[in-house]
């Protein structure tokens, strides 16, 4: 049995349907044992008893890292290219299938066209790898999860999300069902962390637990999340700062960004900045953008809470950067 890495040949011939290729390679990953999880693929031509034979090369590992972090990575999805009425049916099923497993935290990593003898036929597929962004042998502990933006007020009823088409924007951002978001201001903490936007109908829709962050799964302190899209959060990375185990939707789960910026206008002299997300350690920077004046800004830490207290000169601008980790 492999211990680290090793790769499979598939054999193309004749498969009954293109969904049975996937099995097969499941199947013949899970045979090398727990923790392997596929990394590559390529298509060759071996001869077997001096007669040519296509057949598709999984290049797989297995690493403590996949097993300690315990998320779904290295998924091999196959989708037929033939049999639709249009090539933009055909696209249909391919974004679909992609957008289903982005949903679920996973970017499609590596994909070959290639031919499958279906039933007699043959027929065109789209093999396609999917990971969660890690790579085998990095070594590192943090897995980047993607969502497309943040949400920081409580939301009082996952059933009924209204950030939606014909709902409300939140910070800017109008979901659609597939969109993944974060929740970092329930008031119900275990409630915080990634969720999946379900059917929209009525300007609403349920937000409910992605696959690599499920109800009941074990994460770990220290997981973070990249916002693509928002008014205030678009490109920010947000932390789990809880410490150890996490059991999702049981355990209070703390997330703060990694950077707090803005620009503030001072009232005779001062200002204070609320509603923020700022670690106990943060540091901040501060510029007088009007003048060459002293400013002076004291911090107090709070998730959504925190507050920001400044100090300077009339009814100047300040510019701040608060770095929480």
């Amino acid at each position: 049995m492999a211990t680290k890495r090793d790769q499979l040949i598939i054999d193309l011939t004749n498969r009954a349907t293109a969904a049975a290729l996937e099995t097969a390679i499941a199947t013949a990953i899970a045979g090398l044992g727990a923790g392997f999880v596929a990394e590559s693929l390529e298509r060759a031509t071996v001869f077997v008893g001096g007669l040519p034979k296509d057949v598709l090369i999984v290049g797989v590992s297995k690493a403590p890292f996949f097993e300690w972090i315990g998320v779904s990575q290295g998924v091999v999805k196959v989708i037929a290219l033939d049999g639709y009425a249009t090539v933009a049916l055909a696209n249909t099923a391919v974004t679909t299938a992609i957008n289903t497993q982005e949903s679920a935290g996973q970017a499609l990593r590596d994909w070959r066209v290639i031919p499958l003898l279906i039933g007699g036929t043959v027929q065109s597929v789209l093999v396609a790898l999917f990971s969660d962004g890690s790579s085998p042998g990095q070594g590192g502990t943090d897995v980047v999860r993607p969502v497309r933006g943040v949400v920081t007020a409580n939301q009082a009823n996952l059933a009924a999300f209204a950030g939606v088409t014909g709902g409300s924007p939140i910070d800017g951002v109008t979901y659609v069902a597939g969109d993944r978001v974060l929740l970092v201001g329930q008031t119900t903490q275990s409630q915080n962390g990634p969720y999946v936007v379900g059917a929209v109908a009525g300007g609403i829709a349920p937000l409910t637990r992605p696959s690599d962050w499920s109800t009941g799964s074990t994460q770990k302190g220290g997981e973070t999340f990249e916002s693509s899209e928002g008014t205030t959060w678009a490109n920010s990375t947000w932390k789990v700062t809880t410490a150890g185990a996490i059991t999702v939707d049981t355990t209070n789960t703390a997330l703060y960004p990694k950077v707090v910026k803005g620009t503030q206008t001072l009232s005779t002299g001062t200002a204070n900045v609320t509603n923020l997300y700022i670690l106990a350690g943060a540091q901040a920077s501060l510029l007088d953008t009007t003048a060459a004046a002293s400013v002076k800004g004291v911090l107090t830490a709070g998730q959504g809470t925190g507050s920001f207290a400044l100090t300077g000169t009339g009814s100047d601008v300040l510019a701040y950067v608060i770095t929480n980790w």
